[in-house]
């Protein structure tokens, strides 16, 4: 090309022309290196991450080929092998790093993901720098973009402590399944729900007398196994409302019939994810049979308590003869002197301070009788209108004694005609309410105080006493019914009493079987509610009941025999009965008045129990084989609370305790007159 023929501007434009293919080359080649390196770069990066990600796992990770040579590993699976540098595995084999038995173990297994094409978890022992441990390896089958399997990866997890607790614990339950069949103590495991029998031990097909085979899979009931079937529904009711354990001594029946007494241990347990009742049962067979044994040993040792009673009952006598003479001869200073300003003030304080002597007398022999056992349970008809009109005439003349007229008193039986006559001990509920009722009387000045029975909601026969006085502290309500409890809030009122009469209350109402509980709130007064067992009587003529309520009574041309050692009762006993209009025959001593009643013609008895010659109960007894038709009242100072069946059971029909009250005594001689 002739370059010098051309123009200056041909050559510009030639020149700018080539410049710009050298820049779109140039820019060509520039981008195609950029690509490259970029994509070498991000290679590098994935590299890195996964190499990374690889090494940062906690446990041993690799990855083979299909033929069985280590791709890549990590250094944790490295350092297993004792090698530093994990890229000394690159190409190796399991055979080539393991001793033969643990390399075919381990392509066993990697064979077995290969051919299936799914993952698997297997536990298996792996040489960690030359100790064999415990690791769970989850092995899955590595694929290419086409779905091809190429190789196996695997992660192993180190669960030597694992196998080591496993171990243990599979240790400990073979020892205490050892311990369990052989121990002496006979054991049931029963499922809660239905109750069958899931497993028991040699010493329960011992003692009961069925084998494993029998017992397992029946239950108690099918082998008739408990002898008081509510010993059963109570221990599963106990367990049910969340007892821990719950412990009784109960009867249970072996295969052949024979009874054992046993001491049984029972507690819910989950085994299984099952509710489950585990029983431990110790019989106590021979071990009760020992103690009957030494109950009969020990009646000499028992005579220190024979002594106790007969104390107990000397020291009423001694007590309440004397009193009665003195109790008697007060309330007639009023009528046969002329002093009557200070002989009726002079009686009345002596009869007050008789009757808190002998209130106090009665609650330390009932307290003492109580803790002692020496009462027991006598029921009987009781008409709860009869004894609440009974109690209600008591109150009355104690109110006008107490000088506490003021409070409104009553006595009511809500609850249906046909429920107030019930079995129980009348005795006792009577005393329940005197005590309950004179507690109330102490600590209420005003308002009104009322007592009797109601149904609850369940119909259920409930009793209470409720008052209006100053009504007790929450934090009293467990200490009053403690012994010497006494109830103060201020140092302006002083309560008297030896706070025995609640301790006596609760310990009643426990001899019955029943329970007591209050309600109760400062300056708005407190209710004594209790409960007994009791049965519905069926019977519908009733004695009718005597009272002391004054009265004159005169009885012409009747005898009878007064059997009386004590000159002053005697002297009080005449001043009564002459007044009537009675002819009186007296007699200090038990074989006296036997020939008394034999010889002459009688209308009634009033015999003193104890007596200087013989017992009065035997004297009643020689009467009543040559006159069973004389009617003969017992009458003593003994407070025993079977004294009056002593005297019914000797012969005679009534009985009255000293100290004798003129009207009560004038009635009960008019009833059989």
């Amino acid at each position: 090309m002739d370059y010098q023929k051309r123009t200056n501007e041909e050559l510009i434009n030639e020149i700018q022309e080539l410049q710009q293919k050298y820049n779109s080359l140039k820019a060509l080649y520039n981008k195609d290196i950029t690509e490259r390196k970029f994509a070498e770069e991000a290679l590098r990066l994935r590299e890195s991450y996964l190499s990374a990600i690889i090494e940062n796992q906690p446990g041993l990770l690799w990855m083979k080929d299909i033929n069985g040579k280590f791709l890549a590993v990590n250094s944790k699976f490295s350092n297993s092998c004792g090698l530093k540098n994990p890229e000394l595995l690159v190409g190796k084999t399991d055979f080539d790093i393991w001793e033969h038995n643990l390399a075919a173990g381990y392509v066993a297994d990697d064979n077995k993901v290969i051919i299936s094409g799914k993952p698997c978890i297997v536990e298996e022992q792996i040489s960690d720098e030359g100790e064999l441990r415990w690791f769970e390896t989850f092995k899955t089958p590595m694929k290419d973009k086409k779905g091809m399997i190429i190789g196996t990866t695997g992660y192993s997890r180190d669960i030597t402590e694992r196998k080591m607790a496993d171990e243990a614990l599979r240790e400990s339950e073979e020892r205490f399944s050892k311990a369990y069949m052989t121990s002496p103590i006979s054991f049931m495991i029963a499922n809660m729900d239905d109750g069958r029998i899931i497993e028991v031990n040699d010493a329960f097909t011992s003692i009961s007398g069925f084998t494993r085979e029998e017992a397992i899979g029946s239950t108690t009931l099918n082998l008739n196994f408990w002898a008081h079937e509510e010993d059963r529904k109570r221990m599963i009711s106990n367990l049910s409302e969340g007892r821990a354990v719950v412990r009784l001594e109960t009867m249970l029946r072996a295969k052949n019939g024979n009874i054992m007494t046993v001491l049984l241990s029972a507690q819910s347990i989950q085994l299984n994810h099952i509710y489950c009742i585990i029983s431990s049962i110790e019989n106590i067979t021979e071990r009760k049979q020992a103690e009957n044994e030494l109950i009969k040993a020990k009646e000499k040792a028992e005579e220190s308590d024979r002594l106790k009673s007969a104390f107990l009952q000397n020291m009423s006598h001694e007590i309440r003869t004397p009193m009665n003479a003195i109790m008697g001869f007060s309330d007639l200073l009023s009528e046969q002197y002329n002093n009557k300003n200070n002989l009726e003030k002079f009686s009345k304080i002596i009869s007050q301070r008789c009757n808190d002597l002998l209130d106090i007398i009665n609650d330390i022999l009932d307290i003492s009788k109580i803790e002692s056992g020496q009462l027991s349970v006598n029921n009987e008809e009781c008409n709860l209108d009869e004894l609440f009109a009974e109690i209600s005439s008591f109150f009355t003349e104690y109110q006008n004694r107490t000088g506490k007229q003021q409070i409104n008193f009553s006595m009511k039986a809500l609850c249906e005609p046909s429920e107030n006559v019930i079995i129980t001990d009348k005795v006792k509920l009577k005393q329940i309410f005197i005590n309950l009722i004179s507690n109330a009387i102490k600590f209420t000045n005003n308002g009104k105080i009322e007592g009797g029975c109601k149904l609850d909601a369940n119909s259920k026969l409930i009793f209470y006493v409720s008052d209006t006085g100053i009504g007790i502290p929450p934090d009293k309500h467990d200490a009053i019914f403690e012994r010497f409890a006494q109830l103060t809030h201020d140092k302006k009122h002083i309560y008297g009493g030896t706070g025995l009469g609640l301790s006596i209350v609760k310990g009643l109402v426990n001899l019955l079987g029943g329970k007591i509980w209050l309600e109760s709130e400062l300056e708005k007064g407190t209710t004594f509610y209790f409960s007994l067992p009791y049965k519905i009587s069926n019977t519908t003529n009733h004695q009718t009941f005597l009272t002391d309520e004054s009265q004159d009574y005169f009885f012409s041309d009747k005898t009878i025999l007064v059997v009386e050692d004590d000159i002053y009762n005697a002297e009080y006993i005449n001043e009564i009965l002459f007044n009537a209009g009675l002819i009186i025959i007296k007699s200090e001593n038990g074989q006296e008045a036997v020939q008394i009643a034999m010889s002459q013609s009688l209308d009634l008895v009033l015999m003193d129990i104890r007596l200087p010659d013989m017992d009065g109960y035997e004297a009643i007894r020689q009467i009543k084989i040559h006159k069973p038709e004389l009617k003969i009242i017992a009458q003593t100072a003994y407070a025993a609370h079977d004294e009056k069946q002593k005297a019914f059971e000797a012969g005679c029909i009534d009985y009255i305790s000293k100290p004798l009250k003129r009207n009560l005594l004038l009635s009960m001689i008019n009833k059989y007159l």
